[in-house]
C-alpha cells in the first residue's frame, strides 16, 4: 500500500537530518585517529598564563629577561604555534628592569618524554613591537632575545600531559606531535582511549 502523499515530506525531512548527522560524525572521527588526542588552544593557554612572570638568565647571569601576558594561538592552516609575550631585560644589582615590548614567535613542538610535556621545537621570532614608539631593536637587543628563545625552547613547557591521563594509558608512549586543524594533536604507539580533555584536572 503506498505511504499517503502527508506522510512523504516528514519522512524525506527526517532523512535529511539522519543523513546530516552521520555525516558530521563521520568528519568528527577522521579527525582525531583512533591513536590520537587533540589538545585544545584554550587549555594551552590556560598552562603557559599559570607560567608566568618568569626570569631568564643568560650570559652567565649578566642579563635577565622577564616574560609575562603570553598569549598563544594555533592556526588552522599551518604546522606552526603562534605565541606573543611582553619581554623586559634587566641586570643584576640594577633597580628595575627595562621594558622592551610584545615579542611574537612562531615554533614546531616536540615532546619530552622525560618531562612528559611539550616543548617549543625551532622557535622563530617573528616580530618585535617596541613599547616605546621609534624604538629600535639594536643588535645587542636582539642577540639577547635570540638566546632568550633559545633558552625557553629547551627549558620552559608549554604544556604538561596529565600523570593521571598517561597513567590510564598504562604503556602507551607518544610517538609524535604536530599542528593542525587549530589544535595540538599528539599521537601515540597503539589506540588509546579517547578522553574530554576540556573534563581533565
Amino acid at each position: 500500500m503506498p505511504l499517503p502523499r502527508r506522510w512523504f515530506i516528514p519522512m524525506f525531512a527526517l532523512a535529511l537530518v539522519g543523513l546530516a548527522c552521520l555525516s558530521a560524525a563521520m568528519a568528527s572521527a577522521q579527525t582525531t585517529a583512533k591513536d590520537e588526542i587533540a589538545i585544545p588552544g584554550e587549555r594551552v593557554q590556560g598552562y603557559i598564563a599559570g607560567e608566568v612572570p618568569r626570569d631568564f638568565e643568560l650570559l652567565g647571569g649578566l642579563l635577565v629577561v622577564t616574560t609575562r601576558e603570553p598569549d598563544l594561538q594555533i592556526p588552522h592552516d599551518g604546522d606552526r604555534v603562534r605565541m606573543t609575550l611582553h619581554a623586559s631585560v634587566g641586570a643584576p644589582g640594577y633597580a628595575a628592569a627595562q621594558p622592551l615590548g610584545r615579542v611574537e614567535m612562531s615554533s614546531r613542538l616536540r615532546y619530552d618524554e622525560a618531562a612528559q610535556a611539550l616543548f617549543l621545537d625551532q622557535p622563530r621570532l617573528e616580530r618585535f613591537t617596541p613599547d616605546q614608539p621609534g624604538q629600535q631593536l639594536d643588535a645587542q637587543t636582539r642577540e639577547a632575545l635570540n638566546l632568550w628563545l633559545q633558552d625557553y625552547a629547551r627549558t620552559q613547557p608549554v604544556y604538561a600531559l596529565d600523570p593521571q591521563l598517561l597513567a590510564q594509558f598504562g604503556s602507551v608512549k607518544v610517538r609524535a606531535v604536530r599542528v593542525a586543524q587549530g589544535a595540538i594533536i599528539v599521537q601515540f604507539n597503539q589506540p588509546v582511549g579517547m578522553p574530554d580533555l576540556d573534563d581533565t584536572p
